[in-house]
């Protein structure tokens, strides 16, 4: 298990409540947190955590599973 070094309180909850769906576990953010450039003040890895965490909760009576997923997945790398 890799450990992790959240840079705020709002990325160690949203990694948890993210890593609970069971698409995605803690290492793997931490693995895609890489590719995130710290220093840019919005498009980093806050804001896909915030937007990903967006994505798990569209209505599954409105999206089947494979379109969530890769919705997920799209929301995970959309600004990598």
């Amino acid at each position: 298990m890799i450990e992790i070094k959240y840079k705020s309180r709002q990325e160690k909850i949203l990694i948890e409540e993210i890593a609970s769906s069971s698409f995605v576990t803690k290492d793997i953010l931490c693995e895609i947190k890489k590719y995130y450039n710290s220093n840019v003040s919005y498009h980093n890895f806050l804001h896909v955590l915030q937007v990903s965490k967006q994505v798990l909760r569209l209505n599954p009576k409105d999206f089947n599973i494979v379109e969530i997923k890769s919705l997920f997945f799209a929301a995970l790398f959309h600004d990598a």
